[in-house]
Parts: structure tokens; sequence; C-alpha cells
């Protein structure tokens, strides 16, 4: 493993897991990365063309300079990852961070509410039937 895993891309409630270093979380944005792959974001195009589950659902990569959440180093030289998820309507000094097939900020947000329906067991031995 490298610095984080995630079971799969736009998991259910029941398959909704994680792993990962402390440090990368805490440093290298993989917390969010993770939890991007959860919901249904995918890796930048050249290293990930899948379709599925959503054909727009990539990072963005600008040249060398910066690479969004899911975006990789390998795609851009190493560059700096930024904590901005790709989207056509966000700019990072002053370049747009996505176009129609690269818009992981649109995947969040379809998403949201069906992620946000997820229970912890906790939780869901605590509602009353």
């Amino acid at each position: 493993m490298g610095c984080g895993l995630s079971i799969r891309i736009a998991a259910d409630e029941k398959d909704a897991f994680t792993a990962m270093h402390q440090e990368c979380a805490a440093t290298m944005h993989t917390l969010s990365h993770e939890i991007g792959h959860l919901v249904g974001a995918r890796h930048d195009r050249a290293l990930d063309d899948t379709h599925q589950p959503f054909p727009y659902g990539h990072g963005f990569v600008n040249g060398t300079d910066w690479r969004t959440i899911m975006s990789y180093k390998d795609s851009c030289d190493g560059c700096e990852r930024r904590p901005v998820w790709s989207s056509p309507n966000i700019k990072v000094e002053g370049v747009t961070a996505g176009d129609a097939n690269t818009n992981n900020a649109r995947v969040i947000e379809e998403q949201a509410r069906r992620v946000a329906g997820f229970r912890s067991p906790a939780a869901r031995a605590d509602r009353k039937p």
C-alpha cells in the first residue's frame, strides 16, 4: 500500500472503508483522496481512463505545475497536490482546475446525499424500529 487504499470506487454503505498511513492523511491530502474514491471520484486520466461510474469523474493535472486531490504525482513529474477537487468552475492561480471530463466536484456534489445516508453499525444499533 502507498499512502492509502479504499475498498472501491463509489462504495455502498457496507463497503465504505479506507485505510491510510497517518502521516499521509495529515500532510498529503490522502484522507480527502481516499474518501473521494468512496464517493465515486477517480484518478487523473493519464493513470485511469475508466469511464465508470462517472465519465467526468477524474482528477486534473496542470502540466508540471500542480494537480488536484485525485491526481497522481506520476502524471506531472512530482508536482504539488492542491486541496481542490477538479472542476471547470474553480481556478487555481488563474488556471481552471478541470473541464467537462475532469470534474470531481460534480461527483462529490451529486453523490453527497447518497453518502450522507450511510450509517455506522453503532448508529444502526441505536435506531429504534
